[in-house]
């Protein structure tokens, strides 16, 4: 009876072994399995050339990883945003529902920002857009840049303490972000004795922009968001109509290894303001400088910079996981993180998931070697969400 007994005992003890070890077994990160970022960028539409930028980036800092963490492989899956909202969110759902991934990477444009992270929300996916948010909307994205409102507001403060303009002229392409800059530039602009004269919305994909300067009024400095092709229009109608008012682009500089060539001396003297140029006199940012040019045979421009810090926040939050991409655990992990050293300067974020970070005052002008280049004028540091 007794041997019965403990037979049967020893029968249970195993099984119970065997239950746990199963359960540790299944609970444990594969790892051979791949951890999956997915990427939604612009491969169509007015913002290809900042996708394609954005897509070095996120890929320098997979190649300075080796695409691994911990022993796991990662697998970069890239998605095309378009300017269309219910594109970019189709995109996400193929990314989460049939590609399986872990994280979602972008998409840019504001608009399409907030429509992505509706749904994303719903399956508990962590998200890290490359563009704008100037508060918290949900635990499940996280903010690296202070964009939109805040980022703008110290170009109007600087035109209007160090520029002394009294009057502006704001023209935009119509859309979400350009809104946000508009009201920002004006925050910092009116509240150092400055008044907005006029508002000029403009369409998408214009190229003539002649009608809309002909309106821009009495004013001693034209605030301009415009989003290609309307860019490069701008500037050069903007210099043959022979307006003698100083030009200041309130983000998204125009790229110096392409639009500022092609342009020319026309941008001499422009004005700008954003979280990066490559002319950041910082040993951190020269040797990123100096990888990138031995990497691509470019300069970065300032979307190196959007897309690399996602990658980089995402990369730290898996050393933390040790390589687990459980959607819990990341979001816990990401929210741990309070600091990201960039090539911009730190990167602070706060408990809600935004961030605070350097702001630059630009000009256009000449380097030592005859390149266009955006010259830092002026730091804001630590410029937070409003």
């Amino acid at each position: 009876m007794k041997k019965r007994q403990f037979i049967t005992f020893l029968t249970i003890a195993l099984l119970l072994m065997l239950i746990v070890s199963s359960a540790a077994c299944s609970s444990a990160p594969d790892s051979n399995k791949p951890i999956k970022i997915g990427m939604i960028r612009h491969f169509t539409g007015g913002s290809v050339i900042t996708g394609e930028e954005l897509q070095r980036a996120v890929e320098f800092a997979l190649e300075n990883a080796n695409y691994e963490v911990n022993g796991r492989p990662i697998e970069l899956i890239s998605e095309d945003e378009s300017d269309d909202p219910e594109t970019a969110v189709a995109k996400a759902k193929k990314l989460i529902e049939q590609d399986k991934v872990d994280v979602i990477l972008g998409p840019l444009l504001a608009h399409s920002v907030l429509a992505v992270e509706a749904y994303v929300k719903t399956t508990g996916v962590p998200m890290i857009p490359f563009g704008p948010a100037d508060v918290a909307v949900s635990e499940y994205a996280y903010w690296w840049y202070a964009t939109g409102m805040s980022g703008a507001e110290p170009g109007g403060i600087y035109a209007a303490k160090e520029l002394g303009a009294k009057k502006v002229t704001f023209i935009y392409t119509d859309y979400l972000f350009s809104q946000q800059l508009r009201d920002g530039f004006l925050a910092g602009f009116e509240a150092n004795g400055g008044s907005l004269v006029k508002n000029i919305p403009i369409p998408w994909n214009v190229t003539d922009l002649a009608p809309y300067l002909s309106e821009i009024g009495d004013c001693d400095i034209l605030a301009a968001f415009v989003v290609y092709p309307s860019d490069g229009a701008l500037i050069k109608q903007y210099n043959e109509y022979g307006i003698d008012v100083p030009l200041f682009f309130t983000s998204s500089l125009m790229d110096p290894d392409g639009a500022l060539p092609f342009i020319g001396d026309d941008a001499l003297g422009m004005y700008g303001t954003t979280f990066y140029t490559n002319e950041i006199d910082t040993p951190e940012n020269k040797e990123f400088v100096s990888q990138w040019l031995a990497r691509y045979d470019r300069y970065p421009e300032f979307a190196a910079i959007q897309g690399l810090v996602p990658a980089l926040w995402y990369l730290e939050g898996l050393e933390k996981t040790k390589g687990d991409p459980d959607h819990a655990k990341m979001i816990e992990a990401l929210g741990q993180i309070k600091r990201i050293d960039s090539p911009s300067g730190p990167i602070n974020i706060n408990d809600v998931g935004t961030a605070s970070q350097n702001y630059y005052i630009m000009q256009v002008g000449k380097s030592a070697d005859d390149r266009y280049v955006w010259k830092v004028l002026a730091t804001y540091e630590d410029v937070a969400p409003k």
